[in-house]
């Protein structure tokens, strides 16, 4: 799970840098908007008898909806992806400081990834969402439409525009279901297990994993240089020395000094988190809110009109996975409510 970028979000008042007062005409009449998100009005009669935590909570919930809308999640969560990168570099300096307290030098790295070397791998896939919190009967039909898409892969349907048609990741349609390449680590576990067991052009089974139903087919393999694979393995020889009880301990006077100065010598020494990690914690957001937005009854291409209604329904919802996914968005409050204009013309 991504850590989020900032406290849970509360009252109003945690949020008055984020929140400018004004007045905003809604368009075609003399009324003021009570509160708009983007281009999203929210009129007085909408609020009444809101809190101010309510009201935060459909201020997200609108965030989500419009960002779905404009297809714009990915930078919706930039600050939330930025965070988590941050802290996948401290964990890379760390990881290093242990390799140098007790001498393992790049020669001994080279020498053991040579033995056991690693690849990239260039897939196409399409996926039924339907994360594992669902009800039974509704995981029951979207494996039952991932196997129907594998039969017509299986068949000879071309995949790229299968893909386009059934997968409902964002984006899908556009690249034909092809992935950006990935290293262990890209994916989820059962994603990668499922990929690398394949042989170029084969296409799996249904695989099922926290994000619902995949039909992966396999493009292309690639051995990965050292130097692209080392912050891996520098991480899992520091796991290793960690277990035995012998990692160095060469990051005690950083971690004293508080996080910026972690990050301040980790870009000293030029250190970034892993690509691999990187597109992790991009894709996790991206099904993250899409399964929000599934939630809510949000689609790309709405018009703000619509997503004001959704909103306010997905507000007052009793239905179990909008109840889940209130709760997940509120622990993304502060990256949410950063997100676009909010004006609040409320006392």
């Amino acid at each position: 799970m991504i850590v989020p970028s900032g406290a849970r979000c509360g009252c109003r008042r945690s949020r008055t840098t984020l929140l400018t007062l004004a007045f905003l005409a809604v368009a075609g009449c003399g009324e003021q908007a009570a509160l708009s998100v983007g281009d999203v009005a929210f009129e007085t009669a909408d609020l009444l008898g809101l809190s101010d935590d309510q009201e935060d909570l459909l201020t997200m919930i609108a965030v989500v909806g419009l960002a779905t809308a404009r297809e714009e999640i990915a930078q919706v969560g930039a600050p939330v992806i930025a965070r988590t990168e941050d802290d996948l570099r401290i964990d890379r300096l760390r990881q290093e400081l242990a390799l140098e307290g007790v001498g393992v030098t790049d020669e001994a790295l080279r020498a053991r990834y040579e033995q056991s070397p690693e690849f990239e791998l260039t897939v196409r896939h399409l996926v039924i969402l339907s994360e594992r919190w669902r009800a039974a009967g509704e995981r029951a039909e979207a494996r039952a439409r991932a196997e129907a898409a594998l039969a017509r892969a299986r068949a000879g349907e071309a995949f790229p525009a299968l893909a386009g048609e059934v997968s409902e990741e964002p984006g899908a349609e556009a690249r034909g279901g092809r992935l950006e390449p990935g290293r262990e680590g890209s994916w989820v576990d059962e994603f990668w297990q499922a990929a690398s067991g394949l042989e170029v052009g084969d296409i799996s089974g249904v695989v099922e994993s926290e994000y619902g139903f995949h039909v992966i087919r396999l493009d292309g393999r690639e051995a990965i240089p050292f130097r692209e694979a080392r912050p891996g393995l520098v991480a899992r020889v520091a796991a290793e020395l960690s277990m035995l009880g012998a990692a160095g301990g060469g990051a005690a006077a950083l971690e004293s000094s508080g996080r910026d100065a972690l990050l301040s010598e980790a870009d000293r020494r030029g250190l970034t988190a892993d690509p691999a990690d990187e597109a992790r914690a991009r894709r996790e957001w991206e099904f993250r809110v899409s399964g929000w937005a599934g939630a809510f009854g949000f689609e790309a291409g709405i018009p703000p009109g619509e997503v004001r209604e959704r909103a306010l329904l997905a507000l007052g919802s009793t239905d179990q996975n909008a109840r889940i996914a209130r709760g997940e968005v509120i622990e993304f409050g502060e990256a949410l409510l950063a997100a676009y204009p909010v004006i609040d013309a409320g006392p």
